[in-house]
């Protein structure tokens, strides 16, 4: 029964805003406390291991404001990143392998614009696509614009193609 009356309380508090002046409160799956970035929540498997944290969670990132961390029931294996990028006040997400590097990055802002990355086991960008440009595997994808700019037009290829059709049939 004080579980229940725990949960419940603990449920007002969240859906009606009332302002509690504690240093923690928490129960068995879900922790409500301060910290030097300021207040986070914690939730928890029915392990005691967490899963989820959402707050002001700047740790030594590039981010501000806001900020979801998933984990994989343990603090020290975060793989799920999303947050407020603080030099371009954009969203971020970042995607982590069981190692725990990030191989995936989606951004709304960066020096290229937005953006979604793959990187390989080393960091480096192999696979990105901006609004303007991309490259999978190192390799520059190449759209009509490209083509057009840095080639020929696509009705002069019909045409050229035309020529052909038209000369080999007359012979």
């Amino acid at each position: 029964m004080k579980k229940i009356m725990a949960g419940f309380i603990l449920g007002c508090i969240l859906t009606f805003s009332i302002s509690v002046n504690a240093a923690e409160i928490s129960n068995q799956f879900t922790k409500i406390y301060d910290s030097v970035t300021g207040g986070k929540i914690d939730t928890f498997d029915k392990s005691g291991n967490l899963n989820t944290r959402l707050g002001s969670e700047k740790g030594d990132g590039d981010n501000t404001g806001g900020t979801l961390v998933l984990y994989n029931h343990s603090e020290n294996k975060p793989r799920v990143e999303m947050g407020i990028r603080t030099k371009y006040d954009a969203g971020g997400i970042n995607l982590k392998n069981i190692s725990g590097n990030n191989l995936v990055s989606l951004t709304a802002d960066s020096p290229y614009g937005a953006y979604v990355a793959i990187k390989d086991n080393l960091g480096n960008f192999i696979s990105y696509l901006t609004t303007t440009e991309g490259y999978i595997n190192s390799s520059k994808i190449i759209t009509k614009d490209y083509l057009e700019e840095n080639y020929v037009k696509k009705d002069e290829v019909q045409s050229m193609i035309d020529k052909a059709i038209e000369k080999a049939l007359k012979k």
